[in-house]
């Protein structure tokens, strides 16, 4: 073979190798693009998935604590409300609840779809085994638990796909359960929920003996380590305390305490009405015997002597308790105040009906001794909570946080050598907290 055709054929052999070189590095690049390309979308739609469900359960749980509000007998017809698109599923979606598809975002068009379903609903790989460990019926349209599963799936136009779900349900109510700046000293919580949690920063100076967690959304600051078998901790998640106004529990009250002085039976009267019929001014004989041990002086309603009998009281305003002589006897009472509820001296209650034991639409401060151990009661405040001397209670301590209208208390206080003990039976009666029960992941390529 002569040289020219030698070279014919080594020219040719180096270009059959480029050329392969080239393919193969265009592959490689396409390959390396295909790659890059589905990372980024897996990133993309996790986020997007994240997001919703986030977003969601932002605005599910406090608007779940509106049951009440909404006219539901118990939390649990407002998860299956919700589940049948009733009030409670259209003031979630007033609330800003993004349901359905969601619009593109971002380069790589991802879009994202959430709904609230039971979970025990199809697709969530529960076999009937799974269905009846959970506390479910099968019957994706009613809540038989007391959970509903908020969901988010992520899409991206080349395919990839992820799923974020968040198990919301109730849970019991911790022991002390507090809204806004705490200082807490000498306190003591027992029971199965002997938890304190703060929402804000939480102050802690004598040494404090829980049964449970304690733990702060803000900054936790302890002169001295609480004792517990569970965790300390600050910045924590955020658990909401319930809504609880006075004015739900209206139907509840026996007697009324008008704001004008007069009193009566509950439900002879709407709340501000104008007449007089069936309303006396306590000492008077005509008075029902529940409101005759209150006196109304200077705007407050102040109970200075024993109920006659058990009662439920509503009072317009502001209400004292400071009997003359300190009650050291239990008497069946529950005051719920649209104002403020001030305790003084030694008194000795136990709920009159549903576990309501003082509820206020402003401050709780209890500066004398509570006793008020003997079955559970709810003691909650629109505003905070104060707690001064050595109170024995046993239930739950709540306080909302809302904007200061009273200046009775100005931070939430336990100390005194209060001792709160909760074993979370509020829960029968409806006072419950809503929160995330766990979350599930899921992507697919």
């Amino acid at each position: 073979m002569n040289e020219r055709g030698s070279a014919v054929i080594v020219v040719a052999a180096l270009m059959g190798l480029v050329a392969a070189l080239a393919a193969g590095l265009a592959l490689g690049a396409s390959t390396v693009a295909t790659v890059t390309r589905n990372h980024r979308d897996a990133l993309l739609v996790r986020a997007a998935a994240d997001a919703g469900a986030e977003q969601a359960v932002a605005v599910v749980l406090p608007g779940l604590r509106q049951w009440r509000a909404e006219g539901l007998a118990v939390p649990t017809d407002a998860l299956t409300d919700v589940l049948t698109r009733g009030r409670m599923w259209r003031a979630l979606v007033a609330g800003g609840l993004p349901v359905g598809p969601g619009p593109a975002s971002g380069a790589a068009g991802v879009t994202t779809v959430v709904d609230i379903l039971d979970d025990d609903a199809p697709g969530r790989g529960l076999d009937a085994a799974d269905i009846v460990r959970i506390g479910e019926d099968g019957q994706t349209a009613h809540d038989a638990n007391g959970r509903l599963v908020v969901r988010a799936i992520a899409h991206a136009p080349q395919g990839a796909a992820a799923t974020v779900e968040a198990t919301v349900g109730m849970a019991p109510l911790p022991a002390a359960l507090l809204r806004g700046r705490t200082r807490v000293d000498a306190l003591t919580l027992t029971g199965r929920e002997g938890h304190l949690m703060v929402m804000g920063d939480l102050d802690l100076g004598a040494p404090v003996a829980a049964s449970g967690a304690v733990t702060a959304t803000g900054h936790l600051q302890a002169a001295l380590r609480p004792s517990t078998p569970s965790r300390v901790a600050g910045h924590a998640r955020a658990l909401l305390p319930p809504e609880l106004r006075p004015e739900d529990f209206r139907g509840s009250a026996d007697i009324l305490l008008r704001a004008d002085g007069l009193a009566g039976p509950s439900g002879s009267l709407a709340i501000g009405g104008a007449s007089d019929a069936g309303f006396c001014r306590p000492p008077d004989a005509a008075c029902p015997a529940g409101a005759v041990a209150w006196r109304f002086d200077a705007g407050t309603w102040r109970l200075i002597a024993v109920p006659g009998v058990p009662a439920t009281v509503f009072v317009e305003g502001d209400a004292t308790l400071a009997p003359e002589s300190g009650l050291l006897t239990p008497i069946r009472l529950s005051v719920l105040a649209t104002g403020s509820v001030l305790v003084r001296g030694v008194l000795a209650l136990l709920p009159a009906r549903d576990g309501l034991l003082l509820v206020a639409g402003d401050d709780v401060r209890i500066e004398g001794t509570l006793v008020a151990d003997a079955a559970e009661g709810l003691v909650a405040a629109g505003e905070q909570v104060a707690i001064l001397g050595p109170t024995r209670l046993r239930g739950a301590v709540v306080s909302a946080g809302r904007a200061h209208a009273s200046r009775l208390v100005t931070e939430n206080v336990l100390s005194g050598g209060a001792v709160i003990a909760s074993d979370g039976g509020l829960a029968a009666l409806g006072f419950v907290t809503w929160q995330v029960l766990a979350w599930r992941r899921n992507q697919a390529w």
